[in-house]
């Protein structure tokens, strides 16, 4: 459970950081005016690792003979029928979700292949571009999921959600503005 919970703070970190830069119009301004084209590539990579981050954890378990260390993972730590049913229905809407938003197609169609299709005319792809308030619903049911496995192995609840760090890249955007004003 360590390594998942370690996973799913880091992508909420990437997350948080990814909102401070790219989401504020204020912040883009202050971006795009210093080495605009380094702050693209750094949105474009981050945006990436975000999608491969939320596609890891919700892997299936069993890939052939291999077994993966994801979220359906935990379920083989839980004997109760009645938790491990609510836990798989937790887990099937987060899935859902994964799929509504396409992220495990653009996981597969662009980021982890090149899909010939996609690459020489389906320009459904073509911008990869994270949809914002998914990710927030997936991260949340990602939390409380961690949290009902964490409660049911020990009696005690993680909020992982609270692990997470302050921004720092405001900090960034800042020193970034001051160097402008001089």
């Amino acid at each position: 459970m360590d390594i998942i919970g370690e996973e799913f703070v880091y992508l909420v970190n990437l997350w948080e950081d990814y909102k401070t830069l790219f989401t504020n119009q204020d912040n883009l301004n202050i971006l795009n005016k210093n080495h605009g084209d380094c702050f693209h590539t750094i949105q474009h990579s981050m945006n990436n690792d975000m999608v491969l981050s939320l596609n890891r954890l919700l892997d299936p378990y069993r890939q052939g003979s291999n077994k993966n260390l994801v979220l359906e993972s935990l379920l083989e730590k839980v004997n109760d029928t009645s938790t491990k049913s609510k836990l798989e229905v937790m887990l099937h809407n987060i899935r859902n979700l994964q799929v509504e938003s396409d992220l495990k197609e653009i996981r597969n169609k662009r980021l982890a292949h090149s899909d010939e299709t996609t690459r020489n005319g389906d320009n459904s792809f073509s911008v990869i571009l994270v949809q914002y308030a998914v990710v927030e619903k997936i991260i949340k049911l990602i939390n409380e999921f961690l949290n009902e496995i964490h409660n049911y192995l020990t009696g005690d609840r993680i909020e992982y959600l609270k692990l997470i760090k302050t921004p720092s890249c405001q900090d960034l955007v800042d020193a970034l503005d001051r160097e402008n004003k001089n």
